[in-house]
């Protein structure tokens, strides 16, 4: 039987969560003969390998564990991408899980879907709070193709999206290693080579937030805040090797432009969480960066990421008045 998709679990000391998320894969699910699952153990310390290793045994049709030293988030997309037979692929995060009825449907439909990307709904769930908030992608109709160039205002999230397996490995895409926030890179490197996108109206994510050591924390942005610079210079590569002659140029030239910008707010943003500690080093760094951005992609300029980060940007990012627009803002 072919499989339909491939389920890549990046897994680092995520035991404490692993059989939530993969039960969501394989339980009750009539159609687990078309999925994939690869569980990539990254020289975790808990036993994440153990409980990977379990169902392994327990669906050996089904589910694959790699298990490497530790490399980083890309290094586990890179080893996932590289076994995945999967038609599509999906990265489901160790401490995430998925909605094992709309997954059943979604296995359903890609029997007769074949767009190079399906856009698809998805759930928050905040762990301290405890509630759920439905995240609807985009306003496209349902389960119809449309060329790219139709849904060039769409952002593409990692939570949202499946993509297929052929554009990675035809393509040799590889994502940085030993970095974090890569996910950016492993839903932009595959941009030049789409041609179609489907909607499918489900949710199948669910994405869990509020927990302690979450690389998207205070603290997991304090402990790889130079990892964005990694991923703006691999962004910038890619932008300026964008070839001229693939499908809807001008369009895909956008999207990059919108992650660029996207990434130096992310990149203010960890500014904004460090100044007190190392405030002269940090905005000369950030003042550096921004030149160079702007130097290889000047429309980044000209997309709007917000007034306050505009006026730090302006303000060649003065702490004072960061700090100012802070108080003014708690004011409201």
């Amino acid at each position: 039987m072919e499989k339909l998709l491939t389920v890549i679990i990046p897994s680092y000391n995520v035991g404490k969560y692993l059989d939530k998320n993969i039960q969501s894969l394989v339980k009750e699910n009539k159609n687990i003969d078309f999925l994939d699952v690869i569980i990539v153990n990254d020289g975790s310390k808990d036993n994440t390998l153990e409980i990977g290793r379990k169902y392994e045994k327990l669906f050996p049709n089904v589910v694959t564990v790699i298990d490497k030293e530790n490399g980083g988030y890309g290094s586990t997309i890179n080893a996932g991408v590289s076994k995945a037979k999967g038609k599509y692929l999906r990265i489901l995060d160790g401490d995430d899980w998925v909605n094992t009825e709309h997954l059943e449907n979604l296995l359903s439909f890609l029997e007769k879907c074949d767009s190079d990307v399906i856009y698809c709904d998805y759930e928050i769930f905040n762990e301290v709070t405890l509630e759920s908030d439905y995240q609807k992608v985009c306003n496209l109709a349902p389960r119809i193709q449309y060329d790219y160039d139709q849904t060039k205002f769409i952002r593409i999230v990692m939570h949202g999206q499946l993509i297929k397996t052929s554009i990675y490995k035809d393509n040799h895409i590889k994502i940085d290693e030993h970095c974090f926030y890569t996910d950016t890179e492993y839903i932009t490197f595959a941009v030049p080579y789409i041609s179609t996108v489907t909607y499918f109206d489900e949710s199948i994510y669910v994405y869990r937030i509020g927990r302690e050591g979450q690389s998207v924390s205070e603290k997991g942005w304090n402990a790889h805040e130079k990892d964005h610079e990694i991923v703006i210079n691999s962004l910038l590569k890619q932008y300026e090797e964008l070839n001229p002659n693939i499908s809807f140029y001008n369009y895909k030239r956008e999207f990059l432009q919108q992650g660029l910008a996207l990434e130096m707010k992310k990149r203010i943003y960890g500014y904004q969480l460090m100044y007190k500690e190392n405030e002269k080093s940090y905005r000369k760094r950030l003042n550096v960066l921004d030149k160079l951005v702007i130097s290889k992609c000047p429309e980044v300029r000209t997309i709007h990421i917000g007034k306050a980060y505009e006026l730090f940007r302006k303000t060649n990012y003065n702490g004072v008045l960061m700090n100012l627009h802070k108080r003014l803002m708690s004011l409201r």
